[in-house]
């Protein structure tokens, strides 16, 4: 059976702009203003592969040369086709993971952003542990809080107060 043309196209726009979101987030900070604009924040780190081979390895190693197909959530096992999957470091950069393709791992949106900088092993003693103490809704409550993770810290400057209360601030 041939691929789709068009969802063989869509899966190598969706696997460059995974490896350019990798490459931003990993990459070197910059100052943006003030008197130190330009200048270097963060070293960062190099990925040690190109596009080509992050695409490579995907389509090989993960879909089977083939993007029609689906590969299973390496935490919850949900199945992932092209549009879904993410990629998670097993051990995360900030914990001494290599940035390689040996380290990547498919996961779902979910899984990876509740993961955040656990350990696979953490990650998975932890969601049993609030899956066998907590009501369901408790667990489906915690879980939502872990995908959102420090969002809030990073809008709470974007949310709007009310009249009242900015009066009271400016006191």
């Amino acid at each position: 059976m041939k691929p789709c043309l068009g969802l063989e196209i869509e899966g190598v726009r969706i696997l460059a702009d995974r490896y350019h979101n990798m490459k931003a987030r990993l990459g070197p900070k910059f100052y943006k203003h003030g008197k130190r604009a330009g200048q270097l924040r963060v070293p960062g780190i190099e990925l040690p592969f190109t596009l080509d081979e992050f695409r490579t390895w995907a389509k090989v190693q993960l879909f089977n040369g083939t993007f029609d197909r689906t590969v299973p959530c390496s935490y919850c096992n949900r199945p992932l086709n092209i549009k879904t999957i993410r990629f998670d470091h097993l051990v995360p950069v900030s914990r001494g993971g290599s940035a390689g393709l040996d380290n990547l791992a498919p996961s779902c949106s979910d899984c990876n952003a509740e993961k955040g900088i656990l350990l696979p092993e953490e990650y998975r003693a932890l969601d049993a542990w609030l899956f066998n103490n907590l009501s369901p809704q408790s667990y489906q409550n915690v879980k939502r809080k872990l995908r959102t993770g420090d969002a809030f810290m990073r809008m709470r400057f974007f949310v709007k107060k009310e009249p009242a209360l900015q009066a009271e601030a400016a006191l």
